[in-house]
Protein backbone atom coordinates (compact mmCIF):
# COMPACT_ATOMS: atom_id res chain seq x y z
CA UNK A 1 0.00 0.00 0.00
CA UNK A 2 1.64 3.47 -1.23
CA UNK A 3 1.98 5.78 1.65
CA UNK A 4 -0.36 8.42 0.20
CA UNK A 5 -2.78 5.89 0.68
CA UNK A 6 -2.18 4.47 3.93
CA UNK A 7 -2.12 8.71 5.34
CA UNK A 8 -5.95 8.11 4.21
CA UNK A 9 -7.01 5.35 5.53
CA UNK A 10 -5.37 6.21 9.00
CA UNK A 11 -6.89 10.20 8.58
CA UNK A 12 -10.27 8.17 7.74
CA UNK A 13 -10.24 6.04 11.05
CA UNK A 14 -8.78 8.57 12.71
CA UNK A 15 -11.67 10.97 11.71
CA UNK A 16 -14.61 8.58 12.32
CA UNK A 17 -14.85 9.70 8.47
CA UNK A 18 -17.71 8.08 6.63
CA UNK A 19 -15.07 7.43 3.95
CA UNK A 20 -14.80 3.73 5.95
CA UNK A 21 -17.75 2.90 4.53
CA UNK A 22 -15.96 3.18 1.21
CA UNK A 23 -12.52 1.85 2.34
CA UNK A 24 -13.83 -1.39 3.95
CA UNK A 25 -17.44 -2.08 3.37
CA UNK A 26 -19.23 -4.69 4.84
CA UNK A 27 -15.68 -6.24 6.64
CA UNK A 28 -16.84 -8.33 9.01
CA UNK A 29 -14.19 -7.49 11.07
CA UNK A 30 -16.24 -5.16 13.50
CA UNK A 31 -13.27 -3.09 14.35
CA UNK A 32 -14.29 -0.06 12.09
CA UNK A 33 -17.77 0.27 13.05
CA UNK A 34 -16.96 -0.32 16.76
CA UNK A 35 -14.14 2.42 16.34
CA UNK A 36 -17.25 4.68 15.36
CA UNK A 37 -18.93 3.91 18.46
CA UNK A 38 -16.26 4.78 20.40
CA UNK A 39 -15.03 8.38 22.02
CA UNK A 40 -13.69 10.85 19.48
CA UNK A 41 -9.93 10.28 19.18
CA UNK A 42 -7.60 12.73 19.85
CA UNK A 43 -6.31 14.58 17.40
CA UNK A 44 -3.82 13.02 15.64
CA UNK A 45 -0.15 14.84 15.12
CA UNK A 46 0.14 16.20 11.19
CA UNK A 47 3.29 13.77 11.08
CA UNK A 48 4.62 11.56 8.38
CA UNK A 49 2.17 8.27 7.52
CA UNK A 50 4.70 6.06 9.69
CA UNK A 51 4.47 8.63 12.90
CA UNK A 52 0.78 8.45 12.53
CA UNK A 53 0.30 5.09 12.22
CA UNK A 54 2.39 5.01 15.43
CA UNK A 55 -0.07 7.39 17.19
CA UNK A 56 -2.55 5.24 15.44
CA UNK A 57 -1.51 2.26 16.81
CA UNK A 58 -1.46 3.63 20.50
CA UNK A 59 -4.96 4.91 20.32
CA UNK A 60 -6.09 1.41 19.52
CA UNK A 61 -4.47 0.01 22.23
CA UNK A 62 -5.52 2.58 24.65
CA UNK A 63 -9.33 1.74 23.50
CA UNK A 64 -8.78 -2.04 23.94
CA UNK A 65 -7.20 -1.41 27.54
CA UNK A 66 -10.49 0.66 28.10
CA UNK A 67 -12.86 -1.60 26.87
CA UNK A 68 -11.52 -4.18 29.55
CA UNK A 69 -12.83 -1.76 32.21
CA UNK A 70 -15.90 -2.21 34.40
CA UNK A 71 -19.17 -0.73 32.88
CA UNK A 72 -21.15 1.18 35.76
CA UNK A 73 -24.84 0.87 35.36
CA UNK A 74 -26.52 3.86 33.89
CA UNK A 75 -23.11 5.46 32.76
CA UNK A 76 -22.09 5.54 29.34
CA UNK A 77 -19.22 3.14 28.73
CA UNK A 78 -17.49 5.46 26.02
CA UNK A 79 -17.27 8.19 29.10
CA UNK A 80 -16.58 6.85 32.32
CA UNK A 81 -16.33 3.16 33.56
CA UNK A 82 -14.23 1.42 36.62
CA UNK A 83 -11.04 0.49 36.66
CA UNK A 84 -9.71 -3.20 38.51
CA UNK A 85 -9.65 -1.73 41.60
CA UNK A 86 -13.10 0.22 41.15
CA UNK A 87 -12.29 3.66 40.77
CA UNK A 88 -13.42 5.78 38.64
CA UNK A 89 -11.95 6.41 35.36
CA UNK A 90 -12.89 8.83 32.44
CA UNK A 91 -11.68 7.53 29.01
CA UNK A 92 -10.92 11.43 28.20
CA UNK A 93 -8.64 11.67 31.23
CA UNK A 94 -5.59 8.98 29.97
CA UNK A 95 -2.59 9.64 31.15
CA UNK A 96 -3.33 12.58 33.47
CA UNK A 97 -3.75 12.77 37.12
CA UNK A 98 -6.75 14.38 37.50
CA UNK A 99 -9.46 12.88 39.62
CA UNK A 100 -10.34 10.50 37.29
CA UNK A 101 -7.23 9.90 35.80
CA UNK A 102 -6.09 6.29 34.61
CA UNK A 103 -2.70 4.99 32.97
CA UNK A 104 -2.36 1.41 31.25
CA UNK A 105 -0.79 -0.64 34.22
CA UNK A 106 1.05 -4.05 33.54
CA UNK A 107 -0.83 -6.49 35.54
CA UNK A 108 2.62 -8.80 35.77
CA UNK A 109 5.35 -6.19 35.89
CA UNK A 110 7.57 -5.66 32.81
CA UNK A 111 10.14 -4.62 35.25
CA UNK A 112 9.79 -8.14 37.03
CA UNK A 113 9.47 -10.15 33.15
CA UNK A 114 6.13 -9.19 32.68
CA UNK A 115 5.23 -8.76 28.48
CA UNK A 116 4.12 -5.69 26.92
CA UNK A 117 1.14 -7.55 25.03
CA UNK A 118 -2.54 -6.69 25.66
CA UNK A 119 -3.26 -9.52 27.83
CA UNK A 120 -0.97 -8.54 29.98
CA UNK A 121 -2.05 -4.57 30.69
CA UNK A 122 -5.41 -3.48 32.47
CA UNK A 123 -6.61 0.06 33.04
CA UNK A 124 -5.51 1.49 36.40
CA UNK A 125 -6.51 5.18 37.89
CA UNK A 126 -3.11 6.56 38.08
CA UNK A 127 -3.14 6.84 42.20
CA UNK A 128 -3.84 2.89 42.38
CA UNK A 129 -1.01 2.91 40.15
CA UNK A 130 1.32 4.78 41.81
CA UNK A 131 0.52 2.56 45.38
CA UNK A 132 0.89 -0.74 43.28
CA UNK A 133 4.33 -0.04 41.81
CA UNK A 134 5.83 -3.17 40.39
CA UNK A 135 4.25 -5.76 42.68
CA UNK A 136 1.88 -8.38 40.96
CA UNK A 137 -1.44 -8.21 42.20
CA UNK A 138 -3.65 -11.42 41.45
Amino acid sequence: MNSERQRGILEALLNRSPLLDQIAPNSGIGGLSSLLRQPPINPAPSANPSKLFEYFSAEVEKREIWNKASIIPGQDPSVIRTDVDGRYIRYNEYGQETPYGWEKDHAFPKSLGGLDVLSNLQQRHWLGNRLKGNRFIG
